[in-house]
């Protein structure tokens, strides 16, 4: 019984220390990641964008079942810019083990060792 327990304890260390690590490397990598999102939004370079987007089986949509191309091609439109824009520049809080804009439409998660714009969960 005390064989088990310190194991398990061991375990309960090592998973802590490997969630610290991420979490510190997350922070690390979150200040370079959003101004190469934010300048691809501004310049509205999607390319840039999508580059940065999950995998489209893994994009976290609202109601819908559009893609991250989709997507963009209306938020980057002329007549949703100024809204985009505005949602980029209101700032992001955490969420969700990740991060998503302050009016909460843009998500972002931190998966293998980097950044990803992982979906819009606003309408």
């Amino acid at each position: 019984m005390k064989k088990f327990i310190l194991i398990f304890f061991v375990l309960v260390i090592f998973a802590a220390i490997s969630i610290n690590a991420q979490s510190a490397a997350a922070n690390k990598d979150w200040p370079a990641f959003w101004t190469k999102f934010r300048s691809a939004v501004i310049r509205k370079d999607k390319a840039t964008i999508l580059g940065l987007a999950i995998d489209d089986s893994r994009f976290e949509r609202d109601a819908g079942g559009d893609s991250p191309s989709d997507y963009l091609d209306f938020w980057l439109s002329s007549r949703m810019y100024k809204k985009t824009a505005a949602e980029i520049n209101s700032g992001v809080k955490p969420w969700q083990g990740g991060k998503i804009t302050r009016k909460g439409c843009y998500w972002f998660k931190f998966i293998g060792g980097r950044w990803y714009w992982a979906g819009i969960p606003c309408d």
